[in-house]
């Protein structure tokens, strides 16, 4: 990762998202602010579409993505669990290696990495995604991809992906909120808050979305503070703290509120 700032100290659990309670595996580092993990997205994608499955053709079409999300996640779990040497392959010029944190022997993500190690696994996504255009098991392999870019650090390539093709969902459906969910967080990750801000606010004009709401509002709120928008920040916190107290974000919302208050203070000393 790159590009690092205070607020990285400062805010290690920001932009929560949905699929952070679905399956409870988060890389605590800036970019993961902004995003969620798509990779098991799916979980939250089959309980909005279980109506999709009553037919055949979508329903094998979901059986399919399951196989090549499960491959590629047992690949990220590989690389991740394994020490050094076990992770560690040699680039073209046998000089670049996966590199190993000391302290949490995880695997560094980066561009390099993913190209090195999982080329195969989202090249076969990719394919799957052309060859089953219209579907849901389409939209969710995209956003499947889209995530594991962005894990990597790679969010133009995530932002890539998500433009590629469109697939139209009502207001009301978890698609839609997931797919507008996704883009806002692949865009804020490239510092494009105010694109960003427009489709999380999406979500939170649709009351059916309130399970994203939390999520959304805060996201919302850390896109206005990187804006220099304090205000707007400072309200959307108090929001989200007191409406979805018991939640994650609410709970991060009530710490990134009053580290703001602690900002402000120190700048007007």
């Amino acid at each position: 990762m790159s590009k690092k700032s205070r607020k990285e100290a400062e805010q290690p659990d920001a932009f929560i998202t949905f699929s952070d309670k679905v399956i409870k595996w988060v890389e605590v580092h800036y970019r993961s602010m902004f995003t969620f993990i798509g990779v098991i997205v799916v979980g939250g994608a089959l309980l909005a579409g279980y109506q999709f499955f009553s037919k055949r053709s979508e329903m094998k079409a979901m059986q399919a993505l399951y196989g090549y999300e499960k491959k590629l996640s047992d690949k990220i779990e590989q690389l991740e669990k394994s020490d050094a040497e076990g992770i560690a392959e040699e680039s073209e010029d046998k000089d670049k290696k996966v590199a190993k944190n000391e302290d949490s022997k995880k695997l560094e993500k980066t561009p390099e990495v993913l190209k090195q190690n999982l080329a195969e696994e989202i090249s076969e996504l990719k394919n799957f995604i052309s060859s089953h255009k219209g579907t849901r098991a389409a939209f969710v392999g995209r956003l499947t991809v889209a995530q594991t870019y962005s894990d990597f650090g790679m969010d133009q390539e995530a932002l890539e992906v998500l433009n590629q093709g469109t697939t139209s969902f009502s207001k009301d459906s978890l698609f839609y909120g997931l797919i507008h969910q996704r883009i806002g967080a692949a865009l804020a990750s490239v510092d494009q808050c105010e694109s960003a801000n427009e489709h999380f606010i999406k979500i939170t004009e649709q009351a059916s979305l309130g399970l994203l709401h939390p999520e959304a509002y805060l996201n919302t709120a850390l896109c206005y503070e990187k804006l220099k928008q304090l205000d707007k920040a400072e309200e959307l916190y108090k929001k989200v703290a007191s409406e979805f107290s018991e939640t994650d974000a609410g709970r991060s919302a009530k710490t990134y509120s009053r580290l703001l208050k602690m900002k402000t203070m120190s700048e007007n000393r």
